[in-house]
């Protein structure tokens, strides 16, 4: 039971780092089409699962808006008046971009 358990977490987390991946630079690519500068994306993960929902800045995100489990990152850019923070949508199990979400900006 202890040999399932520990292969399920570590096929999880492994999925959650190449999930990191797919976000960091889809979110990077973004940013530096916009000529944003000190690009970050945070690798703590929020995972909605159904019924969940998470609120980020004032903007809620629920399991209900997708039609899969999604990870969502959070990511933040300076630009040349101010600095934005960002949601990135990823899709749990394929690792799929679905959408950057801006939640903060000035």
């Amino acid at each position: 039971m202890k040999t399932i358990a520990l292969i399920l977490s570590t096929l999880l987390i492994s999925n959650v780092h190449a999930c990191y991946d797919v976000a960091l630079g889809a979110y990077t690519a973004q940013m530096s089409e916009r000529r944003h500068d000190n690009i970050y994306v945070s690798k703590e993960v929020v995972r909605l699962t159904q019924g969940e929902s998470h609120e980020l800045f004032g903007v809620l995100f629920s399991h209900e808006q997708y039609e899969s489990d999604v990870l969502i990152y959070e990511g933040s850019s300076e630009f040349y008046s101010g600095y934005g923070v960002e949601a990135i949508v990823v899709d749990a199990k394929n690792c799929h971009l679905i959408e950057i979400v801006q939640v903060y900006a000035e």
